[in-house]
């Protein structure tokens, strides 16, 4: 899932960033042992919309 932050003050994408980060440990902490696909986000890589138009699918 790409998410575009273009528009969005530094304010604005560090609360986004954190609340991404907040959920995705939520997530990951309330799933069964058995149950399959932890989420994943890293938030020091960055895609700007170039890379995703230049993307070879």
């Amino acid at each position: 899932m790409y998410i575009g932050t273009d528009y969005l003050s530094s304010n604005q994408r560090n609360r986004l960033v954190r609340g991404l980060m907040a959920t995705i440990s939520n997530q990951n902490n309330s799933r069964t042992q058995d149950s399959k696909g932890a989420v994943n986000f890293d938030s020091a890589m960055i895609v700007h919309q170039s890379d995703l138009m230049n993307a070879k699918i």
